[in-house]
Order: C-alpha cells, then structure tokens, then sequence
C-alpha cells in the first residue's frame, strides 16, 4: 500500500513541476486570427461556364456559395490564384494582406475564357461626373469578336411602353478594349423607355450583321431603370461589354457561326 501511495505522489509532483515551467517566456502554439476577402467573379467567364478555381498559398480552397465571393483565411500576406481547372492555367494572381475585421473585395473581369482575370475596384468609376439630364455616360467595349466586326459602329435604340423602337445613338469605332474607351453621351430617350438594344454595323462595308434569319440582328435588351439596378444609378454612368453567348439550337432570331448559334449580351460592369 506505500509503495502505491508513493508513486502516485511522484507523478503529482511531476504534473505539477511541468505546469509551474509553462511560464510567460516559453514557447506556445500562437493563436491565427482569420480575415476575409471577397472576390467577385460574376464577370469572369471561366467561373460563369464553371471551370474556374482558386489556390491560397499553392493549396485549393473554395469560395463559399452564396457569399459574393468571400474566401476566411489567416491573416497576413496571402497569394490568391484563380486557375482553368481543365488545364491547370494560370488565369490571374493577386497577393493581398489579409485584416481582420478589415475585408477588402475585387472584381474579377475576364470577358471570355481566353482573356487573363484582371482584379478591379468596384468603385471604379465611383467618381465619374454625373449625366446631365435626360442624357447617360456610358462606356462600351466590343468582346463579342468572334461574331461582330473589328471595325465597329453600335446603334443605341431605346424600346419604349409601345413596344416602338427609337433611334438614339451611333456610337462609331468601338474598341474591343475597354481601358481604351472613353464616355460617350447618349440620349436616355425619356421616362417612357422601359429597355435598350443595339444593332452592329460594320464601318468599312456600312453593312448590319444579320440574324440567321437575314434581318439585322438586335442584341438582347438591357435594362437601366430602377426597379432592375438596385441601388438605382443616380448619376446614370454606365460601363458595359459586349460577349458572345452560345444558344440552345438554330433559330432565325439568332447569329449562326459555323454549325452554332449565338445572342450577343450586353453585360453592365459598373453602374453610378
């Protein structure tokens, strides 16, 4: 019964001795705070056709659904890479210094799967004068080359409550880069225009591109009145692209190239 005695006497004075050595200079595992950054990849073609992936620091991660985009990784100095998961490429890097409580958010731009990503502010143009009245700025740059024109002229037609078209705009020599454009200033068409399309013509022939059909073709509507931007640009500043969708199956309202067929989407990338 000593025996027992003693020898759990000894493993209590061994605990105790090891507790009293954790003192304030030893080492322990330090504690990581965790930060966010929220990557917006609406815009980018690879994630829209479900091909895009991310690498923190080398290692796959996922962006969690539903977040607009928000990845919580430790803090500090991080590397994001956003690559195809089809080829493992590359696509577009960002190092970002990741604070707590302090989050920082990108957009990312990649009009079509063969550009690279660029990561942009989303108050980029944020300080942008103002439209004067019954007048918008927008900014416009052609992605959609596999089907439109490199020399390209956009007609601007507003579609009112009567289901009229009416001619608002020519803007001439569109780009196909959008840091290249500047803002043009185009009629709003009045409170009575509930949507906008476009028609493409070609500026050296003057010639429309046709629907499968052989009418000119007519992009699909957007929409730039409040109840479908919320919150509704005041200033009535815009910066939109112009990208190639594949459809369905022929039909006359479509553009055919080879044996498919397309619509040609303005997608709004800034709205103020």
């Amino acid at each position: 019964m000593n025996i027992k005695i003693t020898k759990g006497l000894s493993i209590l004075l061994l605990l105790a001795l090891s507790f009293a050595g954790c003192e304030k200079g030893d080492y322990t595992e330090p504690y990581t705070e965790f930060g966010e950054v929220y990557f917006d990849a609406s815009q980018t073609a690879s994630y829209q056709t479900g091909h895009l992936k991310i690498k923190y620091n080398g290692n796959s991660i996922e962006i969690q659904s539903g977040t607009n985009g928000r990845v919580r990784v430790p803090q500090g100095e991080g590397k994001f890479e956003f690559y195809d998961e089809r080829t493992g490429e590359v696509l577009g890097g960002k190092t970002v210094n990741i604070i707590p409580a302090s989050p920082e958010t990108f957009n990312l731009f990649q009009p079509t799967e063969t550009d690279p990503i660029a990561f942009l502010d989303p108050n980029g143009q944020a300080d942008e004068e103002a439209a004067p009245a019954e007048f918008m700025r927008l900014k416009i740059a052609n992605y959609a080359g596999d089907l439109l024109p490199k020399d390209l002229d956009i007609v601007v037609l507003g579609l009112n409550m009567n289901f009229e078209t009416v001619e608002l705009a020519t803007l001439e020599s569109v780009s196909n880069n959008i840091g290249e454009e500047q803002y043009r200033q185009i009629p709003t068409g009045g409170s009575d225009i509930l949507a906008y399309t476009f028609k493409f013509r070609d500026r050296k022939t003057q010639e429309f591109v046709k629907m499968h059909g052989g009418e000119d073709y007519w992009s699909q509507n957007f929409f730039l009145y409040p109840d479908m931007i919320s919150p509704y640009p005041e200033k009535r500043v815009y910066t939109i692209y112009l990208r190639s969708i594949e459809q369905w199956g022929e039909h006359p309202l479509f553009i055919k190239l080879g044996d498919k067929y397309y619509e040609i989407s303005p997608e709004i990338l800034y709205a103020n």
